[in-house]
């Protein structure tokens, strides 16, 4: 019905639908499944007999011809090996181009905010050398949010992230972005962007996940102490941004590390209501010399944490102690703390949680999750 509007308005065969995310992917199995559905039983049906007639002589030819499946890889397993996967379901096809949809917001809830980042960034890598090897352009999308936990992509923050993800082609744009900053700075946001040309992606050095094991056993203990505290403070998490033209749903919850916990805004939302941005989670496991190997691949990890920091409130160690390394590391990099948002969430932490000062405390850091 689409593609029949389509033609009444344009004049001419112009498929409105003509690409499909396919969320969790794990296998190439799932995208042929997808792939040869729409094929066999949607195009194909249109050359089926009823009584005297074929089904596209009758009603008119069926568009397109073919859909394209995006992949979107969102486990650990699935994003490292997305290229093998990638292969799998290219070959024997004579695609114009490839897009592929690495997710960065559940990866970082489910390893830690350095996982996601490497995780993603080796995929990259991958997926360009399989470019190269089939000679098919492979259109990378990162999905991508304002808080640095999932993506850092501001107005203020694109160079930082074009340079994070250099061969990415897509990055996608929320709601904080378009509505939490001056017009003028989104679109001259976008036109950089749109006016940057795709880079090549550096190498990631395998050793490096000896690291990201480290730190994702520590963050998993984290997460597993805060689930509860989280789990409440979300219920005073707006389910919907309370703004003009928003109508983005959340709120139901998935699992992370064997805890019930919400979905990524709202998970990210209750931490930083919390005085305890989740970009700091995992963190106390890894020495300064970790750090610094880590540093020579996710080059914004400073930047990231710096932002995080000036929204972490001290006293959150008093109720958790595995905090008190990283209110000493913010006291050695001399972050100055955002004392509104201090108040915010010192109330929050001694039991006042009110959805007015969940909103406030998101309307001061520039987002709510």
């Amino acid at each position: 019905m689409s593609a029949d509007y389509a033609k009444l308005f344009y004049g001419e065969e112009i498929a409105p639908i003509f690409e499909v995310i396919l969320p969790m992917t794990t296998s190439s199995e799932e995208l042929e499944r997808v792939y040869e559905l729409y094929k066999r039983y949607i195009i194909g049906k249109q050359y089926k007999r009823v009584y005297d007639v074929k089904i596209y002589e009758w009603i008119g030819e069926f568009y397109p011809e073919e859909i394209n499946v995006i992949p979107l890889f969102e486990t650990k397993e699935a994003i490292m090996n997305s290229h093998e996967i990638l292969e799998e379901y290219l070959t024997g096809k004579n695609f114009e181009y490839q897009r592929v949809f690495l997710a960065r917001s559940d990866p970082a809830m489910n390893y830690g905010l350095i996982s996601a980042v490497i995780y993603d960034k080796y995929a990259l890598f991958k997926l360009k050398e399989l470019e190269e090897e089939l000679s098919i352009p492979i259109y990378p999308i990162i999905g991508v949010g304002g808080a640095p936990f999932r993506g850092h992509f501001t107005p203020k923050n694109v160079d930082a992230v074009m340079e994070e993800y250099p061969s990415a082609q897509t990055f996608t744009v929320q709601s904080s972005f378009k509505y939490d900053n001056e017009p003028k700075e989104v679109i001259k946001a976008i036109e950089k962007v749109k006016g940057t040309k795709r880079k090549e992606t550096p190498a990631i050095d395998e050793r490096i996940f000896g690291i990201l094991d480290k730190y994702e056993e520590e963050y998993t203990k984290e997460l597993k102490i805060l689930a509860p505290y989280i789990r409440e403070v979300a219920k005073a998490v707006p389910s919907r941004r309370k703004r003009k033209l928003h109508i983005g749903l959340f709120g139901y919850s998935r699992e992370v590390n064997g805890e019930a916990l919400p979905r990524a805004i709202k998970f990210t939302a209750s931490l930083y209501s919390l005085g305890i941005p989740p970009e700091i989670l995992g963190l106390r496991a890894l020495s300064e010399k970790e750090l610094e190997t880590i540093c020579e691949h996710y080059r914004g990890l400073y930047n990231d944490i710096s932002f995080a920091l000036r929204f972490f409130n001290p006293k959150a160690a008093s109720h958790f102690k595995f905090l008190e390394d990283i209110a000493k590391m913010q006291k050695e990099m001399g972050i100055e703390k955002d004392e509104r948002h201090l108040s915010m969430t010192t109330q929050i932490l001694n039991g006042k949680i009110e959805e007015s000062l969940v909103v406030e405390a998101a309307g001061i850091r520039g987002f709510l999750g």
